[in-house]
Parts: C-alpha cells; sequence; structure tokens
C-alpha cells in the first residue's frame, strides 16, 4: 500500500540536533520546517490534508518549540492523520531539575503523550545496541531510524505477512519505546531478539507492562519461519497476559539467509483488543497465510 507520510521538523534550522532529525530520500515522505511561532493554522492544515502518519519531530531545548508542538499535533489528529511525536529530552543533572524550564519541558512531554497517537521520548544519553546504531553522534540519527522503522514496517510484499496503516494505529498509543537488533549467522534470531529487548529496557521500559506491542521481522525469503515463531514466544514469556501483539514481516532477496533485523515497538497506552492479534498461546506460523 502507498502510504503519505509527512515529518515536520519544529526549531531552529540551525540546530544541529534538528538538522539531522528527518530521514532523506525516502519514498513518499514529505517534510516541513517550522522555526518560527505559528500564525495561522491554515497553512499546516493545508499541507496535512490527505496525510495518513505525520512525524512531529523537536528537541525540548528550543523554545520555539514548546509553543509550536501542541498546536501542530492537534492539526494532526484534526485531519485523522496517525501521529507520532518524536521528542529529543534534554538531559539534567540534579541540581536542575527543580528549574522552572525543566518543569515546563515535562509538562509538555505530557501533553504530548495525551494528545499524540504515540510519543517517542529520546533521551540524550540513550545506547543503542542495534550494530547499525553505534556510530558517533547517536542521538543525533535516533529520530531517523524510528521514522524508517516505522515506514518499513508498512511496506508490502507479496510473501509477506503484511501490516496496515490501521494495524499500526491499534499499537501506536501512549508513550512508544522502540528497540532494534540485527545479527546473522547461527542462532541470528536469538541475538537480534534479545537486542532489541535490551533497547527497550534501555528506555527504562518494562516490556511486562505495556499494552500492545509490534513486532516487525526483515529476513531473507528463505528465513526459516519457525525461528519468527521463537522470537515471538520470548516476547510473550515476558510479557503479561493481556498485552496484545501484533506481527509482520519484510522479506528482502540480497539479505544474507541466516540475516534478521528484528524491530519492537511496545506502547503503554490503552489498546483496544487487536482483532488481527496473534493469540498468545497459540502462535502459529507455520499455519500463517501471508496477504
Amino acid at each position: 500500500m502507498n502510504i503519505n507520510a509527512m515529518a515536520i521538523k519544529i526549531g531552529s534550522v540551525n540546530s544541529t540536533r534538528t538538522g539531522h532529525m528527518i530521514p532523506e530520500n525516502i519514498k513518499n515522505l514529505r517534510t516541513l520546517t517550522v522555526t518560527e511561532p505559528l500564525d495561522s493554522y491554515d497553512e499546516i492544515e493545508n499541507a496535512l490534508r490527505d496525510t495518513d502518519i505525520v512525524f512531529i519531530c523537536t528537541e525540548l531545548e528550543d523554545p520555539k518549540a514548546i509553543l509550536s508542538v501542541p498546536i501542530i499535533v492537534k492539526i494532526a489528529k484534526a485531519v485523522k492523520a496517525l501521529t507520532v511525536s518524536l521528542v529529543i529530552k534534554p538531559s539534567y543533572t540534579e541540581e536542575v531539575k527543580e528549574n522552572e524550564k525543566v518543569k515546563a519541558f515535562e509538562d509538555l512531554i505530557e501533553i504530548l503523550s495525551r494528545e499524540s497517537d504515540a510519543v517517542f521520548i529520546i533521551s540524550k544519553d540513550t545506547m543503542w545496541r542495534s550494530a547499525d546504531l553505534r556510530e558517533a553522534n547517536k542521538d543525533y540519527k535516533t529520530t531517523t531510524h524510528i521514522i524508517s522503522a516505522l515506514l518499513e514496517v508498512l511496506a508490502n510484499g507479496k510473501n509477506d505477512i503484511n501490516l496496515d496503516l490501521s494495524d499500526l494505529k491499534l499499537v501506536m498509543q501512549g508513550k512508544a519505546f522502540i528497540g532494534i537488533g540485527t545479527a546473522n549467522g547461527d542462532n541470528s534470531w536469538q541475538k537480534a531478539i534479545h537486542d532489541a529487548i535490551d533497547a527497550l529496557h534501555l528506555d527504562k521500559q518494562s516490556i511486562r507492562t505495556t499494552k500492545s506491542i509490534l513486532v516487525h521481522f526483515k529476513m531473507h525469503p528463505d528465513y526459516q519461519l519457525i525461528w519468527l515463531n521463537e522470537s515471538i514466544q520470548v516476547i510473550v514469556e515476558l510479557t503479561d497476559e493481556d498485552v496484545d501483539i501484533m506481527f509482520g514481516t519484510t522479506t528482502d532477496g540480497t539479505l544474507a539467509k541466516d540475516a534478521i533485523s528484528i524491530t519492537v515497538i511496545a506502547c503503554n497506552g490503552h489498546s483496544s483488543m487487536i482483532e488481527n492479534s496473534m493469540i498468545k498461546n497459540n502462535i502459529d506460523f507455520e499455519g500463517s497465510t501471508p496477504q
């Protein structure tokens, strides 16, 4: 399916971090930069018309973002787009945590958590375990990887177990956390799933208390489906019985036959029962029929 997505960067164009917030050269991803407080809603509303997903990217150290972010979130929700906020949160020392400005940041995060469909809060000192995220300046690139990962989840293939926008809307509710694990070789699924889960814990999220989880696998078409089943079982064993779990796959013939990338997205907001989610005690990949 063709997804019409927009990434809105809010804040100074001279900000080093916001300058690296939006991935480049992604099909069907339009971009917009807001550098001043909004005088009119019309420009944003017109830009967002017919948009399926809106990514709102900002760093809370920019005071202009404080004024514009909640307004843009409301506009995105009004046009019925899936609204995902990605916020780089400053790291504070104990001495400044009671500062009035810091409290304003915390209040804004709470507003975004309520008003957005989902919000990713990205700490500057977040450590990412995934092999392809080990470069310097990790905090500059996390928003890029989240946007890319979410759009890849919706990439449909003829022989894949496909997810669509309605699936993503059911899962993406409340504060969201993402973990990505990539591995190849013998038992690659084990390393990948544990790396992905570890990345969730690095964001101080207890996977057991989440309300919904999406797991996406990217691998060679010949990768054994039984190992996907085993990966899901690892998550099942870590979660409460009422957690909704959904999965999808993307196959890529250019990958090594023993390579796999696993993305785990966990959200702690209230979620409806997901009709297409797997029954936790009766997961059967061998009987699954790709859409």
